[in-house]
Parts: structure tokens; C-alpha cells; sequence
């Protein structure tokens, strides 16, 4: 079939929070979690696989940027969250510097700037206090 254009951060979106990832946030949500699937903590392992370097694990991501939202849109109410949709487009390759990116109608991506490449595209609703 035709070829999907990459998924990229709206350019009318307002950033709500920026992150630095180390090249150990793989490990680090392995230990915490213990998804440990060496792709995200073992870097030649993950060269073999075919990435440049470790990348974070998908739900790391959604995990972080639900808190952004939560902090930086609900004041840390986390009950305003009612529903949430994503879509993991593009490999996180650590280390990386990433925003969450959100606009008026309720997307919702993590990625380097508006405009540039998304690693995790959605969609989500609140609740009104």
C-alpha cells in the first residue's frame, strides 16, 4: 500500500513539560517494573535488533506524559484524566531530550518540537470539576 507520512507533533501545539532521558531510563523502568526486555537496557542487544541504542519502553512514555498532563494541566488531580488513546508512532532512542506536546481539541504527542517527528500520538477527554 501507499506509504504513511511519519507522525509529527501539531505545530499549533503548547508544550506542557520537558524530559531528559538518560541512556539508563530503559533500565530504570525494567527495574521498576520489571519489563526487562534487554532491547530498552542493553545496548548491543538493542544494536542487533536494529536500533541505534537502548530505547524506552512505550508505556515509560505514556506513563510520563499522563503526569505531565496531570501536573501541568489538572494541578496534580489526577480524576481529571477520563479518557486517553495513543498510538506508539516512532522508537524512542536513548538518550533523548522530548516534550509533551498537547492543543485545544485534545491531542496529545510526545516528541522534539512541533513540527518534528512523534513517538507517541493520541487523543484524550476531561472531566470538568
Amino acid at each position: 500500500g501507499p506509504k504513511k507520512e511519519p507522525a509529527t507533533v501539531p505545530l499549533d501545539a503548547r508544550e506542557l513539560a520537558r524530559w531528559r532521558l538518560g541512556p539508563k531510563a530503559g533500565l530504570d523502568f525494567a527495574i521498576l517494573t520489571g519489563d526487562i526486555n534487554p532491547v530498552h537496557w542493553i545496548g548491543p542487544y538493542a544494536r542487533m535488533a536494529g536500533f541505534k541504542a537502548c530505547i524506552l519502553h512505550g508505556y515509560s512514555t505514556l506513563a510520563r506524559a499522563i503526569e505531565s498532563m496531570n501536573i501541568n494541566l489538572w494541578s496534580g488531580d489526577a480524576s481529571r484524566l477520563h479518557t486517553i488513546d495513543v498510538r506508539f508512532t516512532k522508537p524512542l532512542v536513548l538518550p533523548a531530550e522530548v516534550g509533551v506536546y498537547v492543543t485545544g481539541n485534545g491531542n496529545l504527542s510526545v516528541g522534539g518540537a512541533p513540527g518534528g517527528a512523534a513517538y507517541l500520538t493520541g487523543e484524550f477527554t476531561s472531566r470538568t470539576t
